[in-house]
């Protein structure tokens, strides 16, 4: 089959498309166009796919081909072979994807005589073409060559333009017209803008750095410090400050908190991340953390969405959270809800076992525990930054053994902006005994400027319904980070972890 290269398919005196418009050369219509590019392209095509094609690409084209590296050879002979009406249509859509500087001129050309070839593989093309369309082609017109699409420049000016041939498109079609072209302009405007606020960022960066290696060798004292150290010691307090900006756009609330618990220390570490940029009124975020004591690690992660009520006093939110014990492989599921004020907080629980007991030793069984959880927390009147708090907890046994409910007291507050503390007592349905707790906590929230009530703060009110901020906005989910594991064994002798 013979293959034209472009620069052979130059038009005599005008171009044949621009912009998605046929322009007629000598009286040329879409039909005569096409057949023209099937006798250069040495096709054998039916007069039934010439006559019927459709001036708009259809609802599939755009679910085929989402992304850039979709358009390709391949695809587009498989969609053109059961598509073969949408040919021109594609042509013109090629000549707007070229004038923006979408894809390259030789993608172009090669794209678009992929979709006449795959025109002979078309089922519709059950008689060959070439005897017809030599038949019925309108007078002398061997002269004249069609291009397979016009790499001029949208608004260069072009002679008097008459619109392409009616055809009947289905009703939901689509037009890859004027919109797509914007669309793609806009893409590249915009990634060209954001190529340009990186190279300014790096600039103002190294500025920066110049700036503090001046001042550091413009102060004329004589310094102990070689050269290299100096230099070395700015340039590191340097990233260390670039290494917290990076930080605070990365993460919105982190905190480590130490608790003093009857089976040793328990500690834990949790990261928040928010992704308000778009509205800071309904945002989703996402949670991972890590808790370890003498007996195992476990892993949390989740995700949730929030949302504020207009006035911004009020949030309420939904979240899902996936539990992973790393030692013994145990592993949990939990969905959540939660409603959080200035005063007030609420929260509750559902927690799923996904795993299947383990054997310990030959005679014990621990397996992850399903339950439930209700927490409440209340500031105190007049002291909005001391609250008292009630959870109310239920774990399902397994193979007849009874439930365990646990009913945990605390009080807490802030000492500082980022330091808190809180005392409380953990008291069981079950034979375990009860048990007296403590936790310290450093709690940051990257971006929160104003200070928080501490414990011994009063005010001339009972309550205030301020608006919800940053600490209330980007908190940590409150629940149960460890899996609670029940432990059988020969006997009946059952115990019970991480209450």
């Amino acid at each position: 089959m013979k293959k034209l290269n472009l620069r052979q398919w130059v038009l005599i005196g005008i171009p044949v498309v621009a912009c998605s418009v046929v322009i007629p050369v000598g009286g040329q219509t879409v039909e005569s166009e096409m057949r023209q590019l099937v006798r250069q392209l040495d096709l054998f095509v039916s007069e039934t796919i010439i006559t019927d094609q459709s001036n708009q690409l259809g609802p599939e084209f755009r679910q085929t081909f989402r992304t850039r590296p979709q358009l390709n050879l391949a695809n587009v002979g498989q969609y053109f072979a059961t598509h073969p009406s949408e040919v021109m249509a594609f042509r013109r859509y090629i000549q707007q994807l070229a004038n923006t500087g979408f894809i390259s001129g030789d993608l172009a050309e090669s794209l678009v005589i992929a979709a006449f070839q795959s025109l002979e593989l078309a089922p519709k093309n059950q008689a060959l073409a070439r005897s017809s369309i030599l038949d019925s082609a309108p007078g002398p017109s061997t002269s004249n060559t069609v291009a397979v699409f016009d790499l001029k420049l949208e608004g260069t000016n072009q002679p008097h333009s008459v619109p392409p041939e009616d055809s009947k498109p289905s009703h939901k079609q689509m037009d890859f017209g004027e919109s797509l072209d914007v669309e793609q302009r806009a893409a590249v405007a915009a990634q060209e803008l954001e190529e340009k606020l990186e190279e300014q960022k790096r600039i103002e960066r190294n500025k920066m750095l110049a700036r503090a290696l001046i001042d550091e060798f413009s102060q004329g004292k004589p310094s102990p410090e070689s050269l290299g150290r100096r230099v070395e010691r700015v340039v590191t307090q340097f990233a260390a400050t670039e290494s917290k900006k990076q930080a605070e756009t990365f993460l919105d609330n982190v905190q480590v908190s130490v608790t003093s618990i009857r089976n040793g220390p328990e500690y834990e570490v949790r990261g928040l991340k928010a992704f308000d940029q778009v509205n800071p009124n309904h945002f989703g975020f996402t949670e991972f953390g890590l808790v370890s004591d003498e007996e195992d690690t476990t892993v949390n992660i989740g995700v949730g969405i929030r949302k504020l009520s207009e006035d911004q006093t009020v949030m309420g939110g939904v979240n899902a959270f996936y539990d992973h014990e790393a030692g013994s492989g145990h592993k949990r599921g939990s969905i959540g809800v939660e409603l959080v004020s200035a005063p007030f907080r609420f929260s509750a629980n559902r927690y799923y076992a996904l795993s299947d007991g383990k054997a310990l030793t030959a005679l014990q069984t621990e397996k992850p525990m399903s339950g439930r959880d209700v927490d409440v927390e209340l500031a105190l009147p007049y002291f909005p930054g001391l609250f008292a708090g009630y959870n109310q907890s239920k774990w399902y046994g397994e193979d007849g053994v009874a439930d365990v409910e646990r009913k945990s007291y605390r009080l807490k507050g802030n000492l500082s902006k980022n330091l808190s503390v809180e005392v409380g007592k953990r008291t069981y349905s079950s034979s375990i005994e009860d048990q007296n707790t403590a936790k310290l906590s450093y709690n940051y929230v990257f971006g929160a400027d104003s200070d928080v009530p501490t414990i011994i703060d009063m005010d001339t009110q009972p309550y205030r319904h301020n608006k919800v901020g940053p600490h209330e906005r980007y908190r940590l989910v409150e629940r149960e980070n460890k899996i609670v594991t029940q432990v059988s064994q020969s006997g009946l002798q059952v115990t019970f972890t991480g209450l």
